[in-house]
């Protein structure tokens, strides 16, 4: 499937030098302002918040060891500005895994209130 700037898209992005580059995947369609709520992957870590936690079983082509999600990192950016990153490594989250992730974001300690609202908004049969 390609990149089409829905939920399950994914791809490595850079967005900090000092951080090394993750795959990030959109978990929301876009807002009313073209806006989706993008996370990162992250190695599993006993100093990382891990409110979930996935294993290559979950999916071997995304996960090559113990892997969570940065809540912290999460943000919500323009879609269309993604487009240009679609190349990179692009893979389709299965909606299993999507599902998993929007239920750790409402355990997060770490994801910012406004992003919360916007995943409740979109999931309100999950949340």
């Amino acid at each position: 499937m390609p990149f089409s700037c829905k939920i399950g898209d994914s791809f490595y992005l850079k967005i900090d030098p000092l951080i090394p580059t993750h795959r990030y995947v959109i978990i929301t369609s876009k807002n009313s302002e073209g806006k989706v709520v993008l996370v990162n992957f992250t190695s599993v870590n006993e100093w990382k918040e891990c409110c979930i936690t996935f294993y290559p079983r979950d999916d071997r082509h995304l996960f090559e060891h113990a892997t969570t999600i940065a809540y912290g990192r999460a943000s919500l950016v323009l879609g269309d500005g993604l487009t240009p990153y679609a190349k990179n490594n692009y893979r389709y989250c299965e909606v299993s895994v999507v599902n998993k992730i929007i239920k750790g974001a409402l355990s997060s300690n770490e994801l910012a209130p406004y992003l919360l609202e916007e995943i409740k908004r979109q999931y309100p049969g999950i949340c």
